[in-house]
């Protein structure tokens, strides 16, 4: 499990590095095209119209050109890379899941008392201030018994897609769903090898977005879960493999940035 916790952790330094060397890449400064044909970037000290101009480049030089050395000045306004750069966004949420109505196993029904704690991650891009889309990957533990499953462990590897209702005020409604693949972490030793293989599962909530500034966000959502598994029971003489499907409600909550 801390391998697993390490994992996580490496994954949100990466999203966050990612993140920082993207916006390192928008320049804001501003162009000096000559016309000989050289290009100066830096920002513009003064203009002198029809004489000259002045700018000072990211190494502290400064240079003056004449007017009619000059054959067009570009400047490159912060604001027009704003909506790039809001784009991008992620998201960080932990959870618990509560099993709901029956889990079946080939055909044999039990009622499902299962639960679980949830961490997921996923980073994306806005297409518009309603909706939005992302990859994300997490670790998830399911509670056992000794009748009937044993405690579980999954890494979620998923599509996540968000779309709100409203995008003006402060705390707005809106529908999240997640579609993605549990790798199974689990094998169990009875008198043959028992795996926990993973397998599809789909996740549609109800979500509440609640602004702190206009780059983040506090998340709360309830929603539904359903799963379908995979469990190969391998011996010496046979291999046999199950299917579990069963239901969880979800309780989540988390940050947006």
């Amino acid at each position: 499990m801390n391998r697993l916790i390490y994992f996580l952790l490496w994954i949100s330094i990466f999203i966050c590095v990612s993140d920082t060397q993207v916006k390192a890449q928008v320049s804001t400064d501003d162009i000096v095209f000559l016309k000989n044909g050289s290009v100066i970037h830096g920002t513009i000290l003064e203009i002198i119209p029809s004489q000259t101009i002045k700018i000072q480049t990211a190494d502290h030089n400064i240079f003056v050109f004449k007017m009619d050395e000059v054959e067009k000045i570009s400047k490159n306004y912060p604001e027009l890379f704003e909506k790039k750069k809001n784009n991008s966004v992620s998201f960080f949420s932990v959870g618990y899941f509560t099993g709901i109505g029956n889990a079946s196993l080939d055909g044999f029904t039990s009622e499902n008392e299962y639960h679980a704690l949830s961490l997921r991650i996923a980073t994306g891009s806005k297409i518009n201030n309603e909706f939005s889309y992302g990859f994300g990957i997490g670790y998830e533990r399911y509670s056992g018994d000794v009748n009937y499953l044993p405690s579980t462990e999954y890494i979620p590897v998923f599509l996540n897609f968000r779309f709100l209702f409203s995008s003006k005020g402060d705390a707005l409604p809106g529908l999240s769903f997640d579609f993605g693949y549990n790798i199974g972490l689990t094998t169990v030793e009875y008198a043959y090898d028992v795996k926990f293989k993973g397998g599809i599962f789909l996740n549609p909530s109800f979500y509440l977005n609640l602004k702190l500034n206009p780059k983040t966000s506090l998340l709360f959502s309830i929603g539904y879960e359903f799963q379908s598994h995979s469990i190969s029971d391998v011996s010496s003489y046979t291999s046999n493999t199950s299917t579990l499907e069963s239901g969880f409600l979800t309780f989540k909550s988390g940050i947006e940035f």
